[in-house]
């Protein structure tokens, strides 16, 4: 159920990013809407970036065995 939500949460952030910049890129003038896809782009990265040190943290006998490679 975990990670289901975590994908769920990824795909979520994910489509909020690229609406963002869709709408951004259709006036790339407006600087309210490019700030409002820089916060999503933001919110997008930190959660990948915090995924991925949960998913090394859980694993490191994995990454142990690929530094050993």
């Amino acid at each position: 159920m975990y990670w289901f939500y975590k994908k769920m949460k990824y795909k979520e952030l994910q489509s909020e990013m690229e609406k963002a910049f869709e709408k951004w890129s259709e006036n790339p003038a407006n600087d309210e809407n490019y700030t409002a896809y820089d916060v999503a782009k933001q919110k997008f990265m930190a959660y990948c970036v915090d995924t991925l040190a949960e998913l090394m943290e859980e694993n490191k006998d994995v990454l142990e065995r690929l530094k050993n490679a």
